[in-house]
């Protein structure tokens, strides 16, 4: 089996609304990774994403690299106040928290040092945290040489990546994308109907087999 974790970065915005409808159409379960400040802004999307059964994972409370990365301690204050968040939004704490740094682990903006001590805590917590290793490169338009309208580069990146997985026989694929690119949403249905023909099964991200 091939499995896809689609996972949706930096909402919740209006935007959200639009990908869950896509999303029931397809019958099709996906992974939004939040920003803290967004889920006490918009609790209402967050507790209508939890009720459409998707999993929501924390992506900090203010995806502010100078804020999130001053500190190991910095970084779990941001998490324990996402997860606050998150439990006012929905009425019950998320019992499995699931992390993705913002930019990345591999993110140089974050000191390497403060790097391994966030990682350490965060498996001490047993939070397991998440990259990806798929995208439609919708926050990478210097990734756009052929100056391709943008839905068309996006689709021609989700092509790129996920023909490179198949070519790998990858059992899976962690996609990322952003419910906050309207021209992601646009696209978001042909993705889909491809990873289908491409005999994917969807899953979400705390179904990912423990590392």
């Amino acid at each position: 089996a091939k499995y896809i974790y689609l996972t949706f970065d930096d909402g919740p915005c209006e935007n959200t609304y639009r990908v869950l409808d896509i999303l029931d159409r397809y019958n099709v379960k996906a992974t939004f990774f939040t920003v803290g400040y967004f889920v006490d802004r918009r609790p209402e999307i967050v507790r209508e994403t939890v009720s459409r059964g998707h999993f929501v994972a924390c992506h900090s409370y203010t995806h502010d690299f100078p804020t999130c990365y001053a500190s190991a301690d910095a970084f779990m204050k941001e998490i324990d106040k996402w997860a606050a968040a998150y439990e006012n939004a929905v009425g019950s704490p998320q019992t499995k928290i699931r992390v993705r740094f913002p930019g990345g682990s591999t993110t140089g903006l974050c000191p390497k040092d403060v790097k391994a001590e966030i990682k350490a805590r965060l498996a001490k917590k047993g939070y397991a945290w998440f990259d990806w290793n798929a995208g439609n490169n919708d926050r990478w338009p210097q990734g756009n040489v052929n100056h391709l309208p943008t839905k068309q580069y996006l689709l021609e990146s989700y092509r790129k990546s996920m023909d490179w997985h198949e070519k790998e026989n990858s059992p899976h694929v962690v996609f990322l994308c952003h419910d906050t690119c309207g021209d992601t949403v646009d696209v978001l249905p042909e993705m889909i109907e491809d990873l289908i023909a491409r005999g994917y099964t969807f899953r979400t991200i705390d179904m990912y087999p423990e590392k």
